[in-house]
């Protein structure tokens, strides 16, 4: 089951600071995509340098961003694909939080997203 407390916390911070969320990079310079917001706001922090994808935890375990996300919001690997696609729009990602708390996680098809395995295209069409 879905981490919906922190999806809706992650969802809300984006939207209450606009400019502090960049969806195409992990992390850059003071910017994070969903994903780099979700790590932060579940306790761990920037390993190092301005572009790192890599966090630190409070007991100083080193891990990506992508992975300690996945595991702090409790998705599967499709639901997180979909959610980390770089082309997400905000309301893509006000959608798909909506979705995944409603119904557990997204799924589409990977054939028709650009070619990139787990990105989204329009998950709204073809959600099942």
């Amino acid at each position: 089951m879905a981490n919906n407390e922190l999806l809706d916390l992650t969802l809300n911070h984006i939207i209450e600071n606009p400019e502090s969320w960049h969806q195409q990079d992990w992390r850059c310079g003071t910017s994070y995509c969903f994903f780099g917001h979700a790590a932060l706001l579940s306790g761990w922090k920037s390993a190092e340098g301005d572009t790192s994808a890599f966090m630190v935890s409070p007991d100083n375990e080193v891990d990506t961003i992508e992975n300690v996300a996945r595991r702090a919001l409790d998705l599967d690997d499709e639901t997180a694909g979909i959610l980390s696609c770089a082309t997400n729009t905000l309301d893509d990602l006000k959608w798909m939080v909506e979705e995944i708390k409603r119904n557990g996680g997204l799924r589409k098809s990977h054939s028709e997203c650009h070619g990139w395995d787990g990105c989204c295209c329009d998950v709204r069409d073809g959600n099942e």
